[in-house]
């Protein structure tokens, strides 16, 4: 049982890792190497397997996993939906996960992103301002920067937002501590 939580905390990391394909495949594999007949390491295969042009299969592969599928799966779904900008799909897994705080980043950033998605700029700039309040700086500055750029490119007044300022005092706080590492070199 050990070996098994192993193997789902690897996939659940490469699911939170999806950004960088690279990192997020080498978890994928990793998932696979203590229990390869387990449920995370069939999801992590599927993965690995899947071709992305090869949307309506993924697609497909869902509607046959999710009904009965752990959250795991759910949490995958989330985020193929957003990618493939199925928003509606992805609001609707968000809210079947629901409020879990091991994912709660994950989710407030996806949920935010659907919104937008749908154009209902409303609700995502009130996702994004919830979302932004909880998350550690990395994923604070992703989001914030991707949020601003969509704001931004719906209109220059956007510069003032939650998300701008954000992503602009981010911006300040890593050029200090470039100008601090470079002047103790």
């Amino acid at each position: 049982e050990k070996e098994d939580n192993v193997g789902l905390a690897y996939l659940g990391l490469a699911f939170v890792s999806t950004e960088d394909a690279d990192i997020s495949n080498e978890y994928l594999r990793k998932s696979c190497e203590l229990l390869p007949e387990s449920e995370a390491c069939k999801a992590s295969q599927l993965v690995i397997s899947g071709n992305r042009e090869d949307i309506e299969n993924i697609n497909d592969l869902f509607e046959e996993l999710l009904p009965t599928s752990p959250v795991y799966i759910k949490v995958w779904a989330i985020g193929h939906y957003v990618k493939t900008r199925q928003f509606d799909r992805a609001l609707q897994m968000v809210r079947d996960v629901g409020p879990w705080q091991a994912v709660a980043q994950f989710l407030g950033r996806e949920r935010a992103r659907a919104l937008w998605g749908l154009h209902r700029e409303n609700e995502a700039v009130v996702a994004v301002e919830a979302a932004l309040e909880n998350m550690v700086s990395d994923s604070r500055f992703e989001l914030a920067q991707w949020f601003c750029n969509k704001q931004l490119l719906r209109s220059c007044d956007s510069s003032h937002s939650v998300s701008c300022k954000l992503f602009e005092k981010s911006i300040g706080e890593m050029q200090l501590l470039l100008a601090d590492a470079s002047s103790s070199m």
